[in-house]
C-alpha cells in the first residue's frame, strides 16, 4: 500500500505547482510595470528646469546652499552683500545674470544655453512630441 500512495502524492504535487503556474502566468499576463525616471536631478543640490514656449521662456531654479555665490545675482540684496559683494541694485544683477551667467538664445532655429553650465541634456515629455 505504500507504494500505491507515493504516485497518488506526487501526482497531487504535480497537479497544485501545475495550477500555481497557471494562475501566476494568468496574472502576470495583465500586469504592468511602471516606469521609473533616473535622473542625475535626483542627487544635485542646484537643479534648474528650463521650458521654451512660442512666447516664453521660464526658468525654474532650486538652488543648494553650495551654490549660494554662483547665484548671488538672483538673490536678495541681504543675502547678496552677507555673502561678500558690494551692494549693486537687483535690475541690475539680474541683467548681469542673464546675459553673463545664464544666456538662453536661438541658434539655426534651436535654443542655446550658454553661462555658466556644466551638463545640459534635452528632455522631451511625453506626448509632447
Amino acid at each position: 500500500m505504500v507504494s500505491g500512495k507515493r504516485p497518488l502524492k506526487r501526482l497531487r504535487i504535480v497537479v497544485v505547482l501545475s495550477v500555481i503556474a497557471l494562475i501566476l502566468m494568468a496574472v502576470t499576463a495583465t500586469v504592468r510595470a511602471d516606469a521609473i525616471v533616473v535622473t542625475r536631478a535626483m542627487k544635485a543640490s542646484t537643479i534648474a528646469e528650463i521650458f521654451v514656449e512660442s512666447d516664453e521662456i521660464r526658468v525654474d531654479l532650486e538652488i543648494g546652499v553650495d551654490d549660494l555665490d554662483a547665484f548671488r545675482n538672483l538673490m536678495p540684496d541681504e543675502i547678496y552683500e552677507r555673502l561678500g559683494h558690494d551692494p549693486a541694485p537687483p535690475a541690475e544683477r539680474l541683467d548681469r545674470f542673464l546675459t553673463a551667467h545664464l544666456v538662453v538664445e536661438p541658434i539655426d532655429d534651436r535654443w542655446r544655453i550658454t553661462g555658466m553650465t556644466t551638463l545640459s541634456e534635452e528632455r522631451v515629455e511625453p506626448g509632447s512630441g
